[in-house]
């Protein structure tokens, strides 16, 4: 009598990106300052300009492997992987209830900057003189939220006021699933990729503006790519991969009710790009490399013509 051997292997990795930033002036609590302003604003005066600044710069890296392996005339080995990683920012740089005056040779500049990497690896492979079983998941979202501007209740007098909310995403993924047996061998690869990101440049209510120029942006670079790959051997054999991409979220310029600018020059601008390659002219590269290198060794093997 064979005791049946079994092999059992998983590994889950997960991250979770919850952070705020915040850049702001505002009023010190809900009730009007004591200032020179008839309206309880806060004040800020400065000759040499102001500038409200809200950055993050952030990375995550997850890499799992499982392996699984048994051999006997009963055997069965089985691994599977997941990783997943869930970014949640929410930055923010404004100004509200504040009356600013600058030289109208200076500029107000109220900006953020976010920039978000992610590279997340999920491989399982699985080896049996029986049966096999390999299955690999990863799963990123990025939902985080950027906001630059002015609140409500803002009195501004300036050379320049400018206000830009800006976030880069560079998102990247790779599921691998793997599996032999010589009875029976399954694999199965899934990859679930999703940016749902927000990016604003926003104008409250009851603003006024006075400047030489104003620059109002609000700007979304999403750089990504997946891939999902998978390997079943045996008499009988099956084999899976699915990938998912979903690009969402929102790049726009709001400006509120009861707000005056006025400026020889007004710039509103609202932008979203994307670029989905990198792993796809990779794998072409490595294709035309393979190809390149195939025919130099068929060509040195070619008998001579003396």
């Amino acid at each position: 009598y064979e005791i049946p051997k079994r092999d059992w292997s998983s590994d889950v990795c997960s991250s979770d990106l919850l952070t705020e930033v915040e850049a702001l002036i505002d009023r010190s609590g809900s009730l009007p300052v004591e200032s020179s302003s008839p309206l309880g604003w806060s004040e800020v005066y400065a000759d040499a300009g102001v500038k409200v600044f809200a950055s993050n710069d952030v990375g995550l890296y997850n890499e799992v492997f499982a392996a699984a392996a048994s051999f006997g005339l009963i055997a069965a080995a089985a691994a599977g992987t997941v990783t997943v990683n869930d970014i949640a920012l929410v930055m923010d740089a404004s100004i509200s209830g504040t009356e600013v005056i600058t030289d109208r040779a200076s500029t107000v500049e109220i900006s953020t900057h976010a920039n978000q990497g992610s590279w997340a690896e999920s491989h399982a492979l699985s080896v049996s003189s029986g049966a096999s079983v390999g299955v690999a998941s990863v799963t990123t979202t990025d939902r985080s939220l950027v906001r630059a501007g002015l609140g409500n209740d803002v009195q501004i007098d300036t050379g320049v006021l400018r206000i830009d909310g800006y976030a880069r995403e560079s998102v990247f993924q790779f599921a691998s699933a793997s599996s032999g047996g010589l009875f029976l061998g399954a694999a199965g690869a899934d990859s679930t990729l999703a940016l749902r990101g927000d990016s604003f440049a926003t104008v409250g209510d009851r603003n006024r503006i006075t400047a030489n120029t104003v620059q109002i942006t609000s700007a979304r670079d999403n750089n990504f790519d997946a891939r999902s790959e998978n390997l079943a051997v045996g008499l009988l054999a099956g084999s899976g991969a699915a990938m998912t991409n979903a690009l969402g979220g929102i790049s726009q310029v709001e400006i509120g009710s009861q707000t005056t600018i006025d400026a020889e020059t007004v710039v509103i601008r609202a932008k979203s790009a994307a670029d989905k390659t990198l792993m796809s002219a990779k794998r072409d590269s490595d294709r035309k490399s393979t190809r390149l290198n195939s025919s130099h060794v068929s060509e040195s093997r070619m008998p001579s013509s003396a």
